[in-house]
């Protein structure tokens, strides 16, 4: 088969995963979120607006009782202080705007992946990890909890795939992962995401 053919019929089945995707995902934009982790980052943003640290209570508290406590490193604190600053103050508006880029985000993870195994030439190997990373139990479930983890995700995928080639860029996609990480935790992200080499 020539080569031309088979990028094109990787190409259409790329389309087709990246929209089953969206089928998969947006039904989740209506699941009630109220009192969720994602709730307490809009609400840690509407505290730094009012010039509270979201981090004192920490200091204030015996930690023997879970408050919901600011535990997340501090960058999407900031950015949910700036979506609203700029006029998303209401909770479901805020969260209307943020979900479609948590998914942009997973999209772009699943398809950095997917293009990585291709310059590999395993092609059909990178469409077996892009439908598993689209439609496996453990990212479906992180969809319909709404949180953000897909971007901190999406750049250690990133540095680690570059880490070898381009450093810089590597070091920085790695410094984004990290700010968004919930230090509470010990950095979920890492612990769960795939290990990716640069061959």
């Amino acid at each position: 088969m020539p080569a031309r053919t088979i990028t094109i019929a990787w190409l259409i089945l790329v389309l087709l995963l990246l929209a089953a995707g969206v089928w998969l995902h947006t039904p989740a934009w209506g699941v009630e979120s109220i009192g969720d982790d994602i709730y307490y980052a809009w609400l840690e943003g509407l505290r730094l607006l009012q010039g509270e640290n979201p981090y004192e209570r920490v200091l204030q508290s015996d930690l023997l009782e879970n408050d919901k406590y600011a535990t997340y490193f501090p960058l999407f604190y900031l950015l949910s202080a700036l979506t609203q600053a700029l006029g998303l103050r209401d909770y479901e508006r805020w969260i209307a705007f943020w979900q479609p880029i948590f998914l942009f985000f997973h999209l772009a993870a699943g398809l950095w992946l997917a293009l990585l195994f291709a310059r590999q030439r395993r092609t059909l190997l990178g469409l077996v990890v892009l439908a598993l990373w689209l439609v496996g139990n453990w990212v479906l479930h992180l969809n319909y909890l709404i949180n953000f983890d897909a971007i901190p995700i999406f750049f250690l995928i990133v540095s680690l795939t570059l880490l070898r080639s381009r450093p810089l860029p590597a070091l920085l996609a790695l410094g984004l992962s990290l700010s968004l990480l919930d230090g509470g935790e010990g950095g979920g992200a890492t612990q769960s995401a795939p290990t990716v080499t640069n061959a």
